[in-house]
């Protein structure tokens, strides 16, 4: 394994500088979602859920052989249909977070509810 090294420097708006071994560039996004574009010509494209470790990462284009018209609509095809899956993901793990707090505030407002009608009912023996 040979010797490696990588700095990246924040330079505003979701933007970062990256500067390698043997190329610099730069990457734009924000959480979950990044485009990047160094000086070798490739550009990549990274989709994760933010707070877990969960993430794909693709190289879009590069200055290989096999890069014409069909290569690229064939490609465009794939990340639309990367992109659709974790739009899905993130909008199931936004549902998800919601239908935890309404779950726990619904449950919070059974149990006063309940608690009340009991004391209710405590009165209304006691009489």
């Amino acid at each position: 394994m040979g010797f490696t090294y990588r700095k990246s420097k924040n330079i505003g708006g979701g933007t970062r500088l990256n500067v390698g071994k043997k190329s610099v560039g730069l990457s734009a996004g924000t959480k979950g979602a990044r485009i990047s574009v160094n000086s070798r010509g490739r550009t990549g494209v990274s989709l994760g859920i933010p707070g877990t470790n969960f993430r794909y990462r693709k190289v879009i284009t590069t200055k290989k052989k096999g890069t014409g018209f069909l290569a690229a609509i064939v490609n465009l095809t794939w990340w639309l249909c990367v992109a659709s899956v974790w739009l899905c993901c993130m909008i199931l793990l936004y549902c998800w977070k919601l239908f935890k707090i309404l779950c726990i505030y619904a449950w919070k407002g059974a149990t006063f509810l309940f608690n009340k009608a009991a004391g209710l009912f405590r009165k209304a023996q006691e009489e």
